[in-house]
């Protein structure tokens, strides 16, 4: 357990910053004004996302020795060479770290886009009739 805090506790100078970017950055995506970008912006978000789950579930796997490699060293910490223990964990936690930043930016889009009102097409189509008169 303790070895687990400590490699959390070292590799969080690098993963937080790049989870704080990923956050920024997906969220001044989704924040265009076009809708097509929106959208393309959300695709690309979600394609991202697949990409680090697989990353994640690779992590898991090196991390609990389920996948390994001819050349990994069995031992749990060096500090020349990583084990496939380190290896693993380092990509489950930064790309959890990312995940959780794009998620947050995702779920922040979904309450901004629910909190502003909608207009209905028959209010549209409504205001025409009444301009138009």
């Amino acid at each position: 357990m303790k070895l687990f805090l400590v490699e959390a506790l070292t590799y969080l100078p690098l993963s937080l910053p790049c989870g704080i970017l990923c956050f920024a950055a997906a969220r001044w995506g989704l924040e265009r004004k076009g809708p097509r970008i929106r959208q393309i912006v959300r695709v690309c978000l979600l394609i991202g996302l697949a990409l680090l789950a697989a990353g994640m579930i690779y992590g898991l796997l090196r991390y609990c020795g389920v996948l390994v490699f001819p050349d990994d060293d069995f031992s749990s910490v060096h500090f020349f060479d990583s084990s496939g223990g380190d290896e693993g964990f380092q990509y489950l936690y930064v790309c959890g770290i990312i995940s959780l930043g794009i998620l947050a930016a995702l779920r922040q889009d979904r309450a901004a886009r629910r909190a502003a009102p909608q207009k209905d097409a028959t209010q549209d189509v409504l205001s025409v009739e009444i301009n138009h008169e």
